[in-house]
Parts: C-alpha cells; sequence; structure tokens
C-alpha cells in the first residue's frame, strides 16, 4: 500500500494517509509532503516554530472569544477541560460546577479583571501565560473538588501541583485505554498525589510502578460507559439485540501521536479486520455496523466534523458493498456509540477503549492483537483475544462467539479484574465522592 504525507498547518501536525484518500486532503488544502530540501526546511520552520504557533493560537482566541469585563462566580466544583463536561455534568448536582475551558479552540468567554491581569504580570515567568490563566481563576472559583476525565493532561497535573497545600480535592477518571508505557509517561514526570481513579487494576499497577509520590488509587470501571448506561436506560431505549457484530472504527492518521511505521501498521491492520468483516457478513449472512469514529457535529466545529466523516466514508467505502455491513456516525452528546454498543451482539475492535467499556453493557468483545502492537496491548487473555491473522481463524472465533453467553465468554478469559472494574456501582461511588465536600 502506498502512504502519502500530508502538513497541516492549521493544527500544527503531519498525517499520514493511504494513497485512496489523498484526494480529499488535497481538496481541504493540507499540503503534501514534498522532497526539495529548501521547501521542506520552509515548512517544518514554520510547522515547528512554537512562538509563531503559539503567536497563531493568541489571535484565533482573541478572534473567536468574548471578553467579560469581570469575575465568575464562585462554584463547588470545577469541571476541568470541556471534553469532561458531557460525562461529569450528569453526576453531579446541575448548577453546582463551572466548567474550566483548557483547551485554545475551545475558548468563548475570557475574564478580565484588575485581580487577573495583575496575577499574570507578576507570574509572568513562573508558568506559561495558560497555566496562570487557568490558576487565577481557580483561585477565584474558590472549589472544593477540580475534576477531569481528560487524565493524559498535562495542565492537569501542573495545576494540582501548584495547589498541593490547599484544601481542594484533584480528582483524575480515566478517560480511555492507557498502557504501561503511557502511564510510565504520565507519572514519572508529574508529582501528582491526588485522586486518581482508573478503570482496574492494571493502570493501579503501573501508577505505583512509576509515580515517585502516592496518589490515592481505586479501580471504578469507566465513568463515561456508566454515565451512558444510566442515560439509555432512562430513554427507554430498545435494548434488544438486533446487531451481530459492531466493528469500532479506530481510523487515525495523525503523524505526531505515534511513530510513523506505527500508524502505517496500524492503518494496515483495520484495513485488514474491515476486509475480514465483509467477508465474514456476506458468507454468513451476519449483519455488521461499522462504528464511525466521528459524529456530527463535532465540538462544534462542523466542517471539520464533515472533513472527518468524509474521510471515514472514503476509507470504509469499498467494504459497504456488502449488503448487511453499515457505516454508522453517531450522536455521541446523546450516547448513541453506547446505543449501538449496547444492541450488539459482539464487539470487534484492535485496542480501543470501547472494548473495555463493553463490559458496562455486559457485551461480549474481541481484541484482534496483530502484528507488533506492543503500545497498545490490552492485559487480558483468553477467548476475547486472538492472535492469529488468518482469515480461518478470524471466522471461526466470530462464530464461536456469537454462540455463547456473556456468562460463558466471562469463564474463558483471565485476567478480567485488570482491565476492568465490574464489582462496583461506579456512578454511587462518584455521587458520593463529589456530595463528601
Amino acid at each position: 500500500m502506498k502512504f502519502i504525507k500530508f502538513y497541516d498547518f492549521k493544527n500544527n501536525c503531519t498525517f499520514i494517509v493511504p494513497d485512496f484518500v489523498k484526494n480529499i486532503f488535497e481538496a481541504n488544502k493540507f499540503y503534501i509532503r514534498t522532497n526539495n530540501k529548501l521547501k521542506k526546511k520552509i515548512i517544518i520552520f514554520f510547522l515547528h516554530n512554537s512562538l509563531l504557533r503559539k503567536f497563531k493560537l493568541l489571535i484565533n482566541i482573541l478572534l473567536n472569544s468574548k471578553i467579560i469585563f469581570e469575575e465568575p462566580k464562585k462554584k463547588k466544583i470545577i469541571i476541568f477541560d470541556k471534553y469532561s463536561e458531557l460525562v461529569i455534568k450528569k453526576i453531579i448536582k446541575p448548577r453546582s460546577f463551572f466548567t474550566l475551558v483548557t483547551r485554545p479552540n475551545h475558548f468563548r468567554n475570557i475574564y478580565i479583571s484588575k485581580k487577573i491581569i495583575f496575577y499574570l504580570i507578576v507570574n509572568f515567568f513562573k508558568q506559561s501565560i495558560k497555566v496562570n490563566y487557568l490558576t487565577i481563576l481557580i483561585k477565584i472559583l474558590d472549589p472544593k473538588i477540580i475534576v477531569t476525565l481528560i487524565d493524559q493532561s498535562l495542565d492537569f497535573y501542573i495545576i494540582a501541583k501548584i495547589f498541593k497545600n490547599n484544601n481542594i480535592s484533584f480528582i483524575a477518571i480515566q478517560n480511555a485505554f492507557r498502557d504501561q508505557f503511557y502511564l510510565k509517561d504520565l507519572f514519572i514526570h508529574n508529582d501528582y498525589s491526588q485522586k486518581y481513579y482508573s478503570f482496574g487494576e492494571h493502570e493501579i499497577k503501573n501508577i505505583k510502578r512509576y509515580s515517585k509520590v502516592n496518589p490515592t488509587l481505586k479501580s471504578i470501571g469507566s465513568a463515561r460507559a456508566a454515565v451512558a448506561n444510566e442515560y439509555l436506560k432512562n430513554k427507554n431505549f430498545n435494548f434488544n439485540p438486533k446487531i451481530d457484530i459492531c466493528l469500532v472504527s479506530e481510523l487515525s492518521f495523525e503523524r505526531d501521536k505515534v511513530t510513523e511505521k506505527e500508524l502505517k501498521s496500524h492503518l494496515i491492520r483495520i484495513l485488514k479486520l474491515a476486509n475480514y468483516c465483509k467477508k465474514f457478513s456476506i458468507k454468513n449472512n451476519k449483519k455488521i455496523v461499522i462504528l464511525g469514529r466521528y459524529s456530527e457535529p463535532l465540538d462544534g466545529h462542523t466542517k471539520e466534523s464533515i472533513f472527518l466523516k468524509k474521510i471515514e466514508e472514503i476509507f470504509y467505502k469499498p467494504f459497504l458493498k456488502a449488503e448487511h455491513l453499515y457505516l454508522k456516525f453517531p450522536n455521541k452528546s446523546k450516547f448513541e456509540n453506547f446505543n449501538i454498543i449496547k444492541n450488539s451482539n459482539l464487539i470487534l475492535g484492535t485496542s480501543s477503549t470501547m472494548l473495555l467499556e463493553s463490559f458496562a453493557f455486559k457485551k461480549k468483545f474481541l481484541i484482534c492483537e496483530w502484528g507488533n502492537v506492543k503500545q497498545s496491548k490490552i492485559k487480558v487473555e483468553g477467548i476475547c483475544k486472538l492472535k492469529l491473522e488468518d482469515y480461518s481463524h478470524f471466522e471461526s472465533r466470530i462464530l464461536n462467539l456469537l454462540k455463547i453467553n456473556y456468562t460463558d465468554f466471562k469463564s474463558k478469559n483471565k485476567k478480567m479484574s485488570l482491565i476492568h472494574n465490574t464489582n462496583i456501582d461506579t456512578l454511587k461511588f462518584l455521587r458520593k465522592e463529589f456530595s463528601n465536600k
């Protein structure tokens, strides 16, 4: 397969894509990799120059934000990062929280007061402008609890350290699957001594191994899946299984997060998986839904959402000719992605977090751990993991999993508690935690 590299100046990153989706990247004004040494140097300069990048971010924030010449009111709870809001606000009491926006593309309101300006000037050389701004807002809000679902946020850990001597409870809730290498990078460099709530014991074991301090650790399963389960029950959705297999799309072209070799291997792997699903659907007359990674609208960025959905449509188009194979784009604000999981007999993927979150719905899943996937191995062994890459073993395993019930599925796997704690009422625990302060 031929791959092409594109530069994205808007988001300061690079993409590596199969040649059959290159047209949409070109149409959206991405810059194709050049072999001209001078042009390459110029591109790299503009792509990686931190001063230019910060200047561009500042201009975008000012153009897209409203200046509010006052200070925010005090709140008991701060939800750290807008991406945390959808889930956390369904666990805590309404109007008891303030969502602290932390990403430049999410800024819509900028608070300005004498106190804020003075703090930014005095602490100009201590931290970044963003961290200083977030810090003074926290001081003004005077919360009892600061909680985030974005447990990979470095800003969260920096600010937790700044307030380590204050009477504020910082709570990081695991957002996605974290392998031991990811946890090592996150905790070996951050003196985070407060609360971290994980999916299972795997994360706790590795945090204890790499952390230089002693954070409060507890496995509680997936908060997002628990919220989704409660939401769907309250909406009285029909949960009778109607879908034989849900294939979770794990499409990603962004180079900056992994090596070029790893990204290419990942794309080849998910293409093979989609091809096997098409063959299986035709041969066995089974309904398979590909759960699209992107939804509409995406964080209010309609153009970006349309672009990402279009890429996914083109990527999976060759496989959608099968009569019972469909691509669905869920509305994640209504937890439609989890509703598809709930209505599926079997969940299929390579390393998606949704494979682990299917525990909350008592669903069977299969991890296709093909090739060298050192960085994304989910620590569980048994019938739920397939390492052989040929189609015959794939088909045989899928047919077997479709026949057995969930109890039998659990009995045929080992170390399940490592990846998801199913012996706890996640929402009950969290609501008690938030009401204690």
